[in-house]
């Protein structure tokens, strides 16, 4: 038996009572419980009708809840291959991973089925068994495959073990374990279909006999992948007063927040998790200054998530920690890590990985304590404040349909929305106008875009602007490097909320920059 059904048993048998899951129902507004016991026997009878089903692979979309929970841990002891779908997913995606995954079952929130009949209730939500003709072959012992948020549009599917999966989990929980960290009850807020979260939301609370607090993601603030309401947020921090968290950058700052004007939101927090992309410097150390126990780590999907990660007993502020037991990292002479160790099986439709060193294409260093530095990526790839991937090429070439974008530059590392500068030429509009075309063509191209990649805060400005001298080569490429750190720092000193995008000229942002 895996070590993740091992522990689901252990906690029927050894504290039955104890709750296990707290939260939403998919269809219920009240906060239901299961105890181990009960969540045990709920997956022993949705596995039993997943057997009878006889279906194979399954793609599985819904919200947070604990729906998700239990048809991740049936899937699992049913020996069952789970693809979580994000929600957040375009339709053009959604097509990529039904095509590719050849699953031979929809479970969950599938309107496109609602028509056709279902073969019933699993897990509470409905399953509909398809025939495959010819199914795409799969890397053996594949249990999940985690579908990145998609840097280009075709998101890459990553398969993982079970032995992997619970190897992470137990990792994590012995260095908490070892730390002396007390964790009653963890408060999931990002999307389950995010590795990190699953792993951490469900499978480490497991391992630590702890309860998993899982809500729609309306009711703790998020919507979509990068869309947030602050005071839904804090709601849920009091109601539940959760011991541990996962956050990015975006949710940190509003922590940081809530410690200044209502302290009380974040007194029980012992040990929250930060990830996803890079953090202020300035940040870590308000953090710190205020008693946050905030602990930055590193990970990749194709490393099955956590690669390092800092604890109360080994914590240096502006590191991502050190790599986990089963890890073994180095750096090779272009700077690039390189990670062995527990990895992915290989990618959905190629060839399985051998026991490799992977090329995670960051640049980093480490120090002479261990603790590991991460400064860059070697590609153009962004990654926003959310934690989403995304490359600027392909956002780029989508604008290409919109004459009006045709010159466009896509940056927003650490930032809460994608952000572009663009470049008009033989525009002889008024400033009014030109800003009214600019929200229409925006406005167009975000709708091709899945939530996440979408245009928050556009600039722009004439072909001929002396501004401009810098942020390209001699032959007219741009100098990414140089329009992210120029316009950066604008963006957030235009405060802007990202929800709806903004347009500003760029000699606005060297006015905010004066």
């Amino acid at each position: 038996m895996d070590l993740i059904n091992q522990w689901l048993t252990r906690g029927a048998v050894e504290y039955p009572t104890r709750l296990a899951l707290q939260g939403h129902w998919v269809h219920s507004d009240e906060i239901a419980s299961l105890c181990y016991r009960d969540l045990a026997h709920k997956v022993e009878s949705c596995v039993q009708q997943l057997q009878e089903s006889g279906v194979k692979r399954v793609l599985f979309r819904a919200d947070n809840s604990l729906n998700w929970a239990l048809a991740d841990l049936s899937a699992m002891k049913a020996g069952l291959v789970f693809i979580p779908v994000p929600t957040f997913f375009n339709e053009s995606q959604v097509a990529h991973l039904i095509d590719a995954s050849s699953a031979d079952a929809f479970w969950g929130d599938w309107p496109e089925w609602d028509e056709l009949q279902s073969y019933g209730l699993v897990a509470g939500l409905p399953l509909w068994v398809d025939e495959v003709d010819c199914p795409n072959p799969l890397i053996d012992d594949t249990q999940k495959i985690t579908f990145t948020s998609g840097s280009t549009g075709q998101p890459k599917g990553v398969c993982l073990s079970r032995q992997v999966l619970g190897n992470m989990a137990q990792f994590l929980a012995k260095g908490l374990y070892e730390s002396r960290v007390i964790l009653g009850h963890h408060l999931s807020v990002l999307p389950l279909t995010t590795l990190l979260e699953n792993i951490c939301a469900l499978y480490v609370p497991l391992a630590l006999g702890a309860c998993s607090i899982i809500c729609r993601s309306e009711f703790v603030g998020l919507s979509g992948s990068s869309r947030f309401d602050a005071n839904r947020f804090a709601m849920a921090l009091r109601k539940f007063s959760p011991h541990s968290l996962v956050v990015t950058p975006a949710l940190l700052s509003v922590l940081v927040h809530f410690a200044r004007q209502m302290p009380d939101v974040c007194q029980s927090l012992r040990f929250v998790a930060l990830g996803g992309a890079k953090v202020a410097p300035d940040l870590l150390h308000q953090v710190s200054q205020m008693g946050i126990p905030v602990y930055q780590g590193y990970g990749l999907s194709e490393c099955a998530s956590v690669v390092s990660l800092n604890l109360p007993r080994s914590n240096r502020v502006g590191s991502v920690g050190k790599p986990l037991a089963n890890r073994q990292l180095k750096i090779d002479a272009q700077g690039h890590l390189h990670v062995k160790g527990s990895l992915m099986l290989g990618y959905l439709g190629q060839a399985g990985m051998s026991d490799q060193w992977l090329d995670t294409g960051d640049l980093a260093r480490i120090d002479e304590d261990g603790f590991l530095y991460i400064q860059g990526r070697s590609s153009h790839l962004i990654i926003t404040s959310f934690g989403r991937n995304i490359s600027p090429e392909w956002v780029e070439s989508e604008a290409q349909k919109w004459p009006i974008l045709s010159d466009m530059v896509v940056f927003g590392d650490g930032q809460k929305s994608v952000c572009a500068l663009v470049i008009l030429r033989g525009v002889s509009e008024e400033t009014s106008s030109i800003t009214r075309s600019l929200e229409k063509a925006i406005a167009e191209l975000n709708q091709t875009l899945p939530d996440y990649a979408r245009i928050g805060c556009l600039f722009w400005s004439m072909s001929g602007s002396s501004l401009l001298h810098d942020l390209r080569t001699g032959n007219g490429r741009w100098r990414r490097q140089q329009v992210a750190q120029y316009l950066n720092d604008q963006v957030l000193q235009l405060n802007a909320d990202l929800v709806h995008p903004v347009i500003f000229s760029l000699e606005h942002a060297t006015d905010l920059q004066a």
